[in-house]
């Protein structure tokens, strides 16, 4: 069974550890939750798939929120994983849009060039 951390009293209940609890938000896109210690609150941390440089998964640091209520936690972070992953895969496509373009110039002129 999954590890829920939607809620307070889940994120309560979990133990320590060194890897993150993670929460599907869409496809390839996670919000995931670690718990260092039993005492302090977590950090929140976003992962999306990395496909520029062969790592399985790539890791965006949020924060604890510890300026927000507990019960506020989840959402704020969700909101911030998902604007990362947004961000991503923007940019992502600005640059495979550009390597296409260029490989479409390149193809046109040798196209023009052949006898």
């Amino acid at each position: 069974m999954a590890t829920r951390i939607d809620s307070v009293s889940s994120r309560q209940r979990l133990k320590p550890r060194q890897g993150p609890c993670c929460h599907r938000l869409s496809a390839g896109c996670y919000l995931g939750y670690r718990k260092m210690s039993s005492a302090g609150h977590g950090s929140w941390l976003a992962r999306m798939p990395d496909n520029s440089t062969g790592k399985q998964y790539l890791y965006k640091a949020l924060g604890e929120f510890s300026e927000l209520p507990d019960h506020l936690r989840f959402d704020a972070a969700q909101k911030a994983a998902r604007a990362v992953v947004r961000s991503r895969r923007s940019r992502w496509r600005r640059r495979h849009y550009d390597r296409h373009r260029r490989l479409r110039h390149v193809r046109a002129a040798l196209a023009s060039h052949k006898v």
